[in-house]
């Protein structure tokens, strides 16, 4: 995520939600929703598609989820629990889970987590 103002403003009560579908198939949507109490848009929002002629299912790969960014350290912030697969959502921000997402590209942020494909049979 990157904040296009000042680097003196902040987006507050930055929040990521992640739909991850418990359902199995040959083909499985994911989306990943950010949004600010006072940015504009106020969400937005990107997904995945994973696909397979097999079926399956995905799992999140527990304790897999990080916040990185230059403000961060070269490993970034492991985040504990999984709000961000919930629709309370995670906050995050430049400098930790603050929900604050200072301006320009040196404070930018992203969020990775793993997940699994489980296959049957």
């Amino acid at each position: 995520m990157h904040n296009g103002s000042s680097s003196a403003l902040a987006a507050e009560e930055t929040l990521l939600k992640v739909n991850l579908p418990t359902c199995a198939g040959h083909s499985i949507g994911t989306v990943a929703f950010l949004s600010s109490r006072d940015t504009y848009p106020a969400e937005v929002y990107d997904g995945v598609t994973f696909q397979s002629e097999d079926f399956f299912n995905l799992a999140y790969v527990e304790g897999s989820a990080r916040l990185k960014g230059n403000a961060l350290g070269v490993h970034g912030l492991r985040v504990d629990g999984v709000d961000f697969l919930s629709m309370k959502g995670s906050p995050i921000g430049t400098n930790g889970l603050d929900g604050k997402v200072y301006g320009g590209y040196s404070n930018a942020v992203f969020f990775t987590f793993l997940v699994r494909p489980q296959f049957a049979g």
